[in-house]
């Protein structure tokens, strides 16, 4: 167990915010998380540096979160900023012919939403739904309401995140 902890900075859409590496504002994107140790987090809590804030009508307070229980309670997601059109069924195939379909203009914060291996839609990869390109060029009006990504590039795509509704499962500093 590692003694080393993120720091929040509100939310988008579910996902929490972090502040990111060498300074570079904050993102939802873990990879690209500063990682504090203790002794860093302390001492912005000891100088009053966690701040509170008013994004619209939300108030956010700052605080750390231990890494190794965000890291045991991510969810993998795909951000819409990052698929670009030509990316998708049918200007791109898949190698396998696996692909994921996601509702049009139906976003978690910037997260798609997938169709799932049970009924419904989540932004989270671990329910989403592989279809065989078969399926999808034998039911083409099935799909009329969502785009079609090849699997390989939504894995290329996707992102540890964590979510606001694991905030109690996990060890905080400076709330």
């Amino acid at each position: 167990m590692t003694d080393t902890f993120y720091k929040t900075n509100g939310t988008v859409g579910t996902s929490i915010l972090f502040w990111a590496k060498d300074a570079k504002g904050y993102t939802t994107n873990l990879n690209k998380a500063h990682v504090y140790t203790r002794k860093e987090a302390q001492s912005e809590i000891d100088d009053g540096v966690p701040r509170e804030q008013y994004k619209g009508s939300s108030k956010y307070k700052e605080f750390f979160i231990k890494t190794d229980d965000v890291d045991r309670l991510l969810t993998y997601r795909v951000d819409e900023q990052h698929v670009d059109n030509k990316d998708l069924y049918p200007n791109t195939k898949s190698n396998e012919r696996q692909y994921v379909a996601y509702i049009k203009d139906k976003w978690d914060g910037n997260d798609l939403f997938f169709a799932r291996t049970v009924i419904g839609t989540s932004p989270d990869l671990y329910w989403v739904r592989v279809f065989h390109q078969v399926h999808i060029e034998q039911h083409a009006d099935c799909f009329k309401d969502m785009n079609i990504l090849p699997l390989e590039k939504c894995k290329e795509l996707e992102r540890p995140t964590f979510q606001v509704e694991n905030l109690n499962k996990v060890e905080c500093l400076g709330n």
